[in-house]
């Protein structure tokens, strides 16, 4: 089974817009082999874009799947993930106000309770506007998988990452989000945001040594994408005002003039 079957029979086998006719060849976008499809003549459009990677498999029909993915139009499903029997589209923000999107932190800690075995599907990113569906694969949880997309971070690739992993890391970044610390600091390094890291360097650092081994590992950017806290949540530690200083002079009750020569280390 390929990943868009997966993902079209999860969501209940939806109807397409399209004519199918008889046809014995394979879907030209998953190689699924079919003896009805849809012709490419009804799929394509004079905007679309990128045949050499949307239908790689040379054939001039493809799957129903395939064709219902196809009509939902570019930019979608977006993020999604696919298990037996539901398809559910997700969200990066924990604050979203989408009310049928859960967070992907939700949706990857009720995935990583199933069985092992248990058939999955998704893509994670942070653009929703490219068509990345046809670039997904089927993975299991216990050999997980997303198509992950980031081009801040220039990933854009199937990536094969532990489940478990992931989210024990997300677990990690909440308390640096939390204290103000942007998604850019976690990826590049805490000490990035000098004015954050100085005001508590004891907990920069700690939290640094945390995230640090696993900068190189696959799931890092998938934690990095997922990791979020509410608003109500952050708590802003800049540093506060420095002390008033009276502009007057030292004998008309003004402070004396800092007369220390500033340090080069």
């Amino acid at each position: 089974m390929s990943a868009a079957i997966h993902t079209w029979t999860a969501a209940g086998m939806p109807v397409h817009p399209y004519q199918q006719e008889a046809c014995d060849t394979v879907c030209a976008t998953c190689a699924a082999p079919i003896k009805y499809g849809i012709p490419l003549a009804q799929i394509e459009t004079p905007t679309t874009a990128n045949h050499a990677d949307y239908f790689r498999f040379g054939s001039k029909h493809v799957c129903p799947a395939c064709a219902w993915l196809y009509a939902a139009g570019k930019g979608r499903p977006g993020n999604y993930i696919a298990t037996p029997g539901r398809m559910e589209y997700t969200v990066i923000s924990l604050d979203s106000v989408v009310t049928d999107k859960r967070p992907w932190v939700d949706a990857l800690a009720d995935v990583a309770a199933m069985p092992p075995e248990t058939p999955v599907a998704g893509v994670m990113t942070t653009d929703v506007k490219p068509r990345l569906w046809p670039r997904v694969r089927l993975a299991t949880v216990g050999r997980f998988g997303l198509y992950v997309h980031a081009s801040e971070y220039d990933v854009s690739e199937w990536r094969e990452f532990g489940l478990h992993a992931c989210i024990d890391l997300i677990g990690k970044m909440t308390a640096p989000l939390a204290a103000g610390y942007s998604k850019a600091s976690l990826y590049h390094g805490l000490l990035r945001d000098y004015a954050r890291s100085t005001r508590c360097l004891g907990s920069a650092w700690e939290w640094e040594s945390q995230l640090a081994p696993h900068r190189s590992e696959p799931h890092f950017i998938p934690a990095l994408i997922a990791a979020g806290v509410k608003k109500e949540s952050k708590r802003d530690v800049k540093p506060t005002a420095g002390p008033y200083i009276n502009p007057q002079p030292a004998a008309t009750g003004g402070h004396q003039p800092n007369q220390a020569q500033p340090g080069l280390f």
